[in-house]
């Protein structure tokens, strides 16, 4: 009985890692890449602030504030995604430089050049969605 338990704790494991890495915690989320005139970043404070810069200054978001709601459901749009089990680089077959986007949750920093990661993909769109970021560029 000892060794079923055991291998149903470690089997629980990963699942626990990725809700852990959403978490519920107050944690800073951001996110970035390359634009039309330069790097750019929107963070999502703690406190649901929501601030974008670069792109040659050209950087904005339709929202300046998250809800506790918002910020939820991103976080489990995170877990859903397996972001603390994602590698943190991934170079895509034929990708160029311009296509290196980036997501920061917490500590926790994923890269990945190209589009050859859906659930990144589908957690990136879902973070662009929810602060309405665009570069008016």
């Amino acid at each position: 009985m000892g060794r079923l338990f055991a291998a149903a704790l470690l089997a629980a494991l990963p699942l626990a890692a990725d809700q852990a890495a959403a978490g519920t915690g107050a944690h800073r989320i951001a996110f970035g890449g390359m634009a039309r005139y330069g790097v750019y970043a929107v963070t999502i404070e703690p406190d649901g602030a929501v601030h974008a810069a670069g792109d040659g200054g050209r950087a904005r978001v339709g929202v300046p504030q998250l809800g506790t709601t918002e910020i939820a459901a991103l976080d489990g749009a995170a877990a859903r995604a397996r972001f603390a089990r994602m590698p943190a680089y991934t170079r895509c077959p034929g990708a160029g430089l311009r296509s290196t986007t980036w997501i920061l949750i917490g500590a926790r920093k994923v890269t990945v050049r190209g589009i050859c990661v859906p659930a990144y993909q589908r957690l990136f769109k879902a973070l662009v969605a929810a602060t309405g970021f665009f570069s008016s560029g």
